[in-house]
């Protein structure tokens, strides 16, 4: 048994928030409150209430399968899936079962080391979507010693659970895929995903194949005589460290429990097992129940609802440009970028938009702006992002200043300076600027380059002999010299100048 050869078959079930202002099936609002005040009588299941239908959140699913390139359905309709848990008031959760409202997607992803995140190791992958479903969450259970508190503020809040096929083959596949999701939905804004609110949060479906290496070359639907130990399902992972973690965990114990065993999965060997994340073990809460436990039966109070292909034109056109399409625009804007710096203008779609306004109001070169983006202005645009009332003030400043910069009246040191204090809270950009100027000495910027230059006759010699990287401790003497008021470029201009006279 020591030469068997193991590998993880994972899938994942993503749950995700979708970024509504009211609940799923009643007005009540989905805004953080204190526990149990954002609640009606339909959310809290009192006799005799309806539900009605957020069509917000359909359209927020429809956007989601989408992007997670899913056929959507023509006809969907709800469900009542049925299991009594103290935080599920009703004693059965809408959801839907054989008509979801998105079916038969797939995504294509990068997969990343996670130990070595940008290493030349990284490959392109593509995995099979069964479906998207639109439910309500249930409320809250807070555990205190002997007492657990239930919060209904989350009872009925719109969920989309993403179910993906088993496909997975290792943990950093399931790892990158779970971020990818995260970025689409962030993206088209589906949903914040912020995973410390509860907005995303994942179970992973895992078993070991047993000595058949091909199954990585094959989908889901080509398996023959696949050989793997019994599933588990691990659920509530709230954060890709758990997902992670609890994964790597639950491989060794399979492959150690198989070693011991030798059991193989059949038919009704599932089970569940939940994550603690202070000892990083997986722990069994109970064998997994198929769909028939759940007694789901038709939702009588939700008539079937009509999705026509003008419906998801409509939405469709309004869902704008795609990841991988600003992607292509950064390109062939800046040739030769490095996708760490794509990735990090993609991480939030609003500062992918705030790249392009800037892009088209200062006139700036692309690379030299999205190099002051990464390097000096996201320290404020991730504070700033989600406070559009700020930022539109905070923009507004900022072009004027790189109108400035790209005219040559300010300098990159200058920039740096107003950027750190700008994060230290001095708001004003026009009062830094002013500060600046009414600071700067009259110099003979050409004066100071020419004493340095003829003061340092061996540092000349090398840049004449081709060390280039030398003329750096020219730039350092002269900047020392100005109090870091000149601008490094034109410095190197007026170094060249009097080299070539000597």
């Amino acid at each position: 048994m020591n030469d068997t050869e193991f590998i993880p078959i994972i899938g994942l079930e993503i749950h995700v928030q979708l970024k509504t202002a009211s609940k799923l099936f009643c007005s009540c609002s989905t805004d953080e409150a204190d526990p149990n005040s954002n609640v009606c009588e339909i959310c809290l299941a009192y006799p005799g209430s309806m539900p009605s239908l957020n069509l917000e959140g359909v359209r927020k699913s429809i956007m989601a399968g989408i992007a997670l390139n899913s056929h959507i359905a023509d006809i969907t309709s709800w469900d009542r899936k049925s299991y009594m848990y103290p935080d599920l008031f009703k004693g059965y959760q809408i959801s839907q079962y054989d008509r979801p409202i998105c079916y038969d997607g797939n995504v294509e992803f990068i997969v990343r080391s996670r130990k070595n995140y940008y290493s030349s190791d990284a490959y392109i992958k593509r995995i099979g979507i069964f479906r998207a479903h639109l439910e309500e969450d249930t409320a809250k259970s807070t555990h205190e010693g002997d007492f657990t508190y239930i919060d209904a503020n989350k009872a009925g809040i719109p969920l989309l659970e993403i179910v993906t096929k088993p496909e997975l083959y290792s943990v950093d596949e399931a790892v990158s895929f779970a971020k990818k999701v995260r970025d689409l939905m962030r993206w088209f804004d589906i949903s914040e995903c912020d995973m410390e609110k509860g907005h995303m949060r994942f179970d992973a479906n895992i078993s070991i194949c047993v000595n058949n290496p091909n199954i990585k070359s094959k989908s889901y639907e080509e398996w023959e005589d696949i050989l793997f130990t019994p599933i588990v399902e691990i659920k509530n992972l709230n954060s890709f460290g758990n997902l992670e973690a609890a994964l790597e965990y639950e491989i060794k114990r399979q492959i150690e429990e198989y070693k011991q065993t030798g059991n193989l999965y059949s038919k009704g060997q599932k089970e569940t097992r939940g994550f603690d994340a202070d000892k990083g073990i997986t722990y069994i809460q109970r064998k997994k129940e198929e769909a028939n436990e759940y007694r789901y039966i038709p939702e009588p109070d939700i008539p079937y609802l009509e999705i026509t292909q003008e419906d998801i034109d409509q939405i469709k056109s309004q869902m704008g440009i795609t990841p991988l399409e600003a992607a292509d625009s950064i390109r062939s804007d800046v040739p030769n970028i490095s996708e760490y710096v794509i990735e990090l203008i993609l991480g939030e779609r609003r500062l992918f938009d705030i790249y392009i306004d800037l892009k088209q109001e200062t006139g700036l070169e692309p690379r030299k702006l999205i190099n002051l983006i990464t390097n000096e202005l996201k320290p404020d645009l991730d504070l700033l992002i989600d406070q559009q009332d700020k930022l539109s003030d905070w923009l507004n400043q900022i072009i004027q200043v790189l109108i400035y910069f790209r005219d040559n009246k300010v300098s990159q040191n200058q920039l740096k300076i107003m950027f750190s204090k700008h994060q230290v809270g001095e708001t004003d950009f026009e009062k830094l600027l002013s500060e600046l100027k009414n600071d700067e000495v009259d110099i003979d910027l050409q004066s100071i380059v020419n004493t340095v230059v003829e003061s340092n006759p061996s540092v000349v010699e090398q840049i004449k002999g081709g060390k280039e990287s030398a003329k750096m401790f020219l730039v350092g003497q002269v900047m020392k010299i100005t109090k870091g008021k000149a601008d490094p470029n034109e410095i190197k201009s007026l170094i060249d100048k009097k080299i070539n006279e000597i």
